[in-house]
């Protein structure tokens, strides 16, 4: 995968979780998909990210619980 592939789908991501409508139960669920999302993606590109994904996803401003 291409780092456009890479910005497409963060880019999806990122309006599902600020669109709580559209999201899940809570803000720790879309934490953990777009964390399963970048764990997967991260083994098909060596270079590959994984923080700057999931800032890019907007899951990185939320706190942990």
């Amino acid at each position: 995968m291409t780092k456009k592939d890479f910005e497409l789908i963060a880019k999806i991501l990122a309006q599902h979780i600020w669109d709580r409508a559209k999201c899940f139960d809570s803000l720790e669920d879309c934490r953990a998909i777009a964390e399963s999302f970048a764990e997967a993606l991260a083994t098909t590109n060596k270079n590959f990210d994984q923080n700057k994904f999931l800032k890019a996803c907007g899951v990185s401003k939320f706190p942990r619980y």
